[in-house]
């Protein structure tokens, strides 16, 4: 699934790349350009243009996009921030149909995502003093996503067993949750000096990762 905002670049990428994926605008960005045509339509401030945003903002809501393109179409003549949106939800009308994208159980706002980046990433690699090389930043934002998705004992467990005796070598087809017959990516870990921060241990079996503060590892030269 993709959620993002309407320009044309972003969804050109999102075929290229991912051409099997849902596509869809997000939600609030939408409401975003409905509330600014009923704003060039009325007075901000008026009852009319609370009343007329709303009704717009529910018929959304509800995946009604003809009854918003209906409306929009009424002052597209005369109103020229009118006349643009009609364009912008015809051109992503496929993308907008968030009563279906609802049931299917899935989300349509970007804010989700952008929240658990700050949480899970921005909180960690921009701590005040904090300088990363690419490595060094790969491997603890791998660990910082296992730690929220519950994954980070299972990461280590199976990091471990993979290095005993008789394991099949990295890289050899293994059924993952990536499809059968394909090789699980592992997060690659540079060796790391405990510093106070997040600690590698050496790899094999037991090899852990313990405690955590806002001083980063260096990497070993």
């Amino acid at each position: 699934m993709l959620s993002t905002l309407g320009a044309p670049w972003i969804w050109n990428l999102a075929t290229e790349h991912f051409p099997d994926a849902p596509q869809i605008v997000d939600r609030f960005h939408a409401k975003q350009h409905l509330s600014e045509v009923s704003k060039a339509i009325w007075s901000a401030a008026s009852e009319a243009c609370q009343t007329w945003a709303q009704a717009r903002h529910d018929e959304l809501d509800a995946g009604d996009v003809a009854a918003v393109l209906g409306a929009l179409s009424v002052h597209a003549a005369q109103v020229e921030e009118a006349r643009q949106c009609v364009d912008y939800v015809t051109t992503n009308r496929d993308r907008m149909r968030y009563a279906d994208f609802h049931a299917a159980g899935l989300c349509t706002s970007t804010g989700v995502a952008e929240a658990g980046c700050k949480t899970a990433i921005g909180t960690r690699l921009t701590r005040t003093g904090m300088h990363w090389t690419v490595a060094g930043a790969d491997a603890i934002i791998a660990l910082r996503c296992c730690k929220p998705s519950g994954r980070f004992e299972a990461f280590w467990e199976r990091r471990a067993e993979r290095s005993r005796p008789g394991h099949l070598a990295p890289g050899r087809p293994q059924r993952s949750l990536h499809g059968r017959g394909s090789p699980t990516p592992e997060p690659h870990f540079p060796d790391v000096r405990p510093r106070g921060g997040l600690r590698l241990l050496e790899s094999g079996p037991g090899a852990r990762a313990v405690g955590e503060s806002a001083v980063p590892p260096r990497p070993l030269r």
